[in-house]
């Protein structure tokens, strides 16, 4: 456990690290619902012949669109099976989802409450080690059954904190996103301008002169000479 707030009045040490004073700690068991009873697992070829605008999920994302759904409403979800478990420092465990759409049964969906957000939930296990609570399928595969899901802890605040709390996460994501993407922009823009500056597509003010074509050979002159011997 961290001992960065073991001297610091208001905290106290848990199950799950130093966290305020005011917060308490509980079993997901304890805490949410786990709805995996609107899970709806339609193999690849049989989606196939169902295409439509429903998101169909899997543990880490959305792997196709089918013409109905099973589940409505805000959600979210967790993997049951897989590696991302090892890299969840670097990848999201778990997704949120609003609307109509559709979970295989490779994760499990969760549900929150009028004490309890599911937002909170889809932040505090984004990127948090529950290797531990994990069982073991082959070298690099890991598996979280319902079981184990429900003995997780998490530390949790009152609703209203939760609620501000996921808020500010979500505007710093969407931010980092944006900036993402407009850093990208940029660099596709850089290597466009890069482009048409070197072949003389677009010319800077004040260099308005044609260029012209000539061979290397005469622009430079080769030169060579012994090599001296130590």
């Amino acid at each position: 456990m961290s001992k960065i707030n073991k001297n610091r009045p208001g905290y106290k040490e848990t199950k799950v690290g130093w966290i305020p004073e005011k917060w308490k700690v509980n079993r997901i068991r304890d805490t949410y619902k786990i709805c995996n009873n609107l899970r709806f697992p339609i193999n690849k070829d049989d989606r196939k012949q169902i295409q439509g605008d429903y998101p169909y999920y899997g543990p880490t994302g959305i792997l196709d669109y089918v013409d109905h759904y099973r589940a409505k409403g805000k959600y979210s979800l967790i993997g049951e099976d897989g590696d991302h478990f090892l890299k969840f420092s670097l990848k999201p465990q778990t997704l949120l989802i609003d609307g109509e759409f559709n979970v295989n049964n490779h994760a499990h969906i969760i549900k929150g409450n009028k004490i309890n957000q599911v937002e909170w939930f889809f932040w505090y296990f984004n990127h948090r080690n529950i290797i531990p609570f994990l069982t073991r399928q082959g070298a690099n595969r890991y598996k979280l059954n319902k079981d184990e899901l429900g003995k997780l802890y998490i530390a949790l605040p009152n609703r209203q904190e939760q609620k501000k709390i996921a808020e500010i996460l979500t505007m710093w994501n969407c931010s980092i996103e944006k900036l993402g993407k407009l850093i990208k922009l940029k660099e596709l823009r850089n290597k466009g301008l890069m482009q048409q500056l070197l072949t003389g597509k677009k010319r800077l003010p004040g260099f308005g002169m044609p260029w012209i074509h000539t061979n290397l050979g005469e622009l430079i002159k080769s030169v060579s000479r012994p090599i001296e011997k130590p």
